[in-house]
């Protein structure tokens, strides 16, 4: 609904795709991205929930099929950051938290529409710079991009199987919303 997303979601709507936006809480965001989305003449579908829930990943990835018709691109994009200092500020629960929204929710999402996309469909998880540069203070956050790294080499070698590819990129620093956000 902001940031890379954003971005990605008026690129592909550019390009002709319709897309569906999946949102924690954001809604002036969203709407923004949709009617953005709608200037460029292609459908637009927000889901709001919380992606570090399983329930919500798995309504939110029926919703999508349903609306769209099918998915042939899933951008596995839903982040968490906090900055801190020293590691024993981190709380437990929060370091928990970065694994749920970065990692356990791009795993949901897959494991509910792989079986449902075509041969020639995309996966793209979007990674970060901090899986092969890790900052000491981002010590959850760059631990998580660096999961999705391996998970991406894993899942795309299962989904070549079935005619998916399955990718990840890995920015560097980009000013989004949350990237503002310290512990």
């Amino acid at each position: 609904d902001s940031g890379i997303g954003r971005a990605v979601a008026i690129a592909f709507a550019r390009e002709g795709a319709d897309v569906a936006i999946s949102y924690l809480s954001e809604d002036a965001d969203a709407r923004e991205t949709e009617r953005q989305v709608r200037d460029a003449g292609r459908q637009c579908v927000l889901l709001k929930g919380d992606l570090g829930k399983r329930a919500t990943c798995q309504r939110i990835a029926k919703k999508a099929l349903a609306a769209l018709g099918g998915v042939d691109l899933l951008v596995n994009n839903a982040a968490y950051q906090r900055t801190y200092g020293d590691l024993t500020e981190i709380p437990d629960a929060e370091f928990e938290e970065t694994f749920r929204v970065n990692v356990f929710a791009m795993f949901q999402l897959c494991k509910a529409l792989l079986p449902r996309m075509k041969p020639g469909s995309s996966i793209l998880n979007t990674a970060s710079i901090q899986s092969f540069d890790p900052g000491a203070e981002l010590i959850a956050y760059a631990s998580s991009k660096a999961a999705i790294v391996s998970f991406t080499i894993s899942l795309a070698a299962l989904a070549i199987g079935q005619g998916v590819r399955v990718n990840a990129v890995a920015p560097g620093f980009v000013q989004t919303p949350m990237s503002c956000v310290s512990g």
